[in-house]
């Protein structure tokens, strides 16, 4: 079975000597081959943007400052910002927890 799939270009040897599924296979499965997912442009003028761009700063961005450029009011900022927060505090902790190991 596996020389009737490499005779169809379905698999090939890797350097190590494992054998790899081709895109060859994938498109006659009708899948999407791992990795070559096109990559979603950003779309210009718009909120998030606006708030990537305020987050992606070096001094990053305060809540007025996001109130502002999204024209949100404070309860809407902070329940929108804190789930982000809060991830990121978590994942900071696991990483110091590993660190410190």
């Amino acid at each position: 079975m596996i020389a009737s799939l490499a005779a169809k270009g379905m698999v090939e040897e890797d350097g190590a000597g494992a054998l790899v599924v081709t895109a060859t296979a994938f498109a006659a499965l009708g899948l999407e081959v791992p990795g070559t997912k096109a990559v979603r442009k950003a779309r210009v003028g718009t909120k998030q943007e606006a708030l990537i761009a305020l987050l992606r700063r070096p001094e990053g961005a305060s809540i007025a400052e996001i109130m502002e450029a999204a024209n949100w009011q404070a309860h809407y900022a902070d329940s929108r910002i804190m789930p982000m927060s809060v991830r990121n505090l978590l994942f900071l902790g696991e990483t110091a927890a590993k660190g410190s190991a």
